[in-house]
């Protein structure tokens, strides 16, 4: 009899062109609810013709198989639409009115996060005595904003100052034919010690409007400029600048000064023969013209840095990030406990610390040759052939004195040595 009977409905399905479905939508947090809102549907078109909860229920079950609604849910639905119910969608519930997303609350949250843009959710939840939630809900709806951290980029060389680095490499391979190069090497420059560095990129993340400018790094206002100088022993100078003085050219030549000194009294050996070699970037304060006279006055022999080139600078990519890491995340009171833990972090540097600096910078070299920016290679200096015709002509002899000061890079003064031994001079 009960065959007989699902033989019907199935008649009757195909007869009436009932829109069930045989495929399912499977389960995400319960039914999906196109599959709800097609049986819903199913029902409404059931109920009219007279069929009774029982039926419903065997016939969508037939179809659906697990995915059928269960038997209360649908005399439920049975009954809606006996009633003369017509949507087959949920009727939205009246909520409770929200207490935390006012006007009042979020004109505090504007305020809080004016004042500082690196306040974190949870700070302003504690002050305004709401949820975590709620802010956030504020912050990313009411007031349209994200928290973004300051990123780094990059200046990007173009060929010309790549094939610069790969040239400078180059003459330093060169030149490290000698095995006492690195050691006759004194590099230094100058960086920024702050009272408070950040210990993550999410301590530097700040609430910004979309078209906002771009956050800069959280550091504070009470910093102090640090100069330093070392060799592959150990620290040479150091010394910080004044508040207020700028590094001009003026006031690097008298750091000049002091580091000379230091070296006659610290490396004895480099000063008798003056063989030290001094490296440092392309800053305007390091390759203004009164430094320059200076190095030639004195003989300090100086080697060629590309510009734009930091990854090959001891002090950005070595010196700096290993004692700027150990004072990252720590606040300090006044521009004086800033100097002393600095003072202190340089003095504990071991000999094996700078030896490893060094070795990285020789790596750095092959890396950047071998690293496929440029494959070809200049093999004369920028300034060979001007000195060959110099010392071709005798009258131009008086003037080569004083050439051969004002360039005084290492790889120059290579090549001014071995002109000058062509001529006999």
């Amino acid at each position: 009899m009960s065959s007989v009977k699902v033989w019907s409905w199935s008649s009757e399905i195909s007869a009436f062109g009932v829109c069930f479905s045989e495929r399912t939508f499977g389960r995400v947090g319960g039914m999906e609810r196109d599959v709800l809102t097609e049986q819903r549907t199913n029902i409404k078109f059931l109920v009219k013709l007279s069929k009774n909860g029982q039926e419903i229920l065997q016939m969508l079950e037939m179809v659906y198989g697990e995915s059928a609604m269960k038997c209360r849910t649908v005399y439920k639905w049975v009954d809606r639409f006996k009633e003369g119910r017509e949507s087959v969608d949920d009727v939205a519930h009246a909520r409770h009115p929200s207490t935390s997303c006012v006007d009042e609350n979020i004109q505090c949250v504007y305020n809080l996060v004016k004042a500082d843009h690196r306040i974190t959710t949870r700070m302003i939840a504690e002050k305004l005595g709401i949820s975590n939630g709620s802010v956030q809900t504020i912050l990313k709806e009411d007031l349209n904003m994200r928290k973004l951290c300051a990123k780094i980029v990059r200046k990007v060389l173009t060929d010309e100052p790549k094939q610069g680095c790969v040239d400078c490499c180059n003459d330093w391979i060169e030149s490290a034919q000698d095995p006492h190069f690195c050691k006759r090497v004194i590099t230094g420059d100058e960086a920024w010690i702050y009272e408070y560095d950040p210990e993550t990129k999410r301590q530097s993340e700040e609430w910004k409007h979309p078209g906002s400018p771009c956050p800069k790094k959280a550091r504070k206002r009470i910093k102090t400029m640090l100069i330093v100088f070392f060799d592959i022993c150990g620290v040479v100078h150091h010394e910080y600048v004044p508040a207020g003085q700028t590094v001009n050219a003026k006031f690097y030549v008298e750091v000049l000064k002091r580091l000379r000194e230091r070296v006659r009294r610290a490396r004895p050996e480099l000063w008798a023969e003056n063989a030290w070699i001094l490296h440092q970037d392309n800053a305007p304060s390091h390759t203004a013209l009164v430094t320059r006279e200076i190095l030639a006055k004195n003989k300090i022999t100086t080697l060629d840095h590309p510009p734009y080139s930091p990854d090959l600078a001891h002090c950005d990519f070595s010196l700096f990030p290993k004692v700027k890491n150990v004072m990252r995340g720590e606040h300090f009171v006044d521009v004086d406990t800033i100097k002393r833990e600095m003072t202190k972090l340089l003095k504990e540097l071991t000999k094996e610390d700078m030896q490893h600096c060094f070795q990285e910078w020789e790596k750095r070299w092959t890396k950047w040759i071998l690293s496929g920016e440029s494959t070809s290679r200049v093999t004369a200096s920028p300034f060979q052939n001007n000195l060959i015709w110099i010392f071709g002509e005798p009258s131009a002899r008086p003037f080569c004195t004083h050439l051969v000061c004002l360039f005084t890079s290492y790889s120059v003064y290579t090549h001014v040595q071995k002109e000058c031994n062509k001529y006999g001079h």
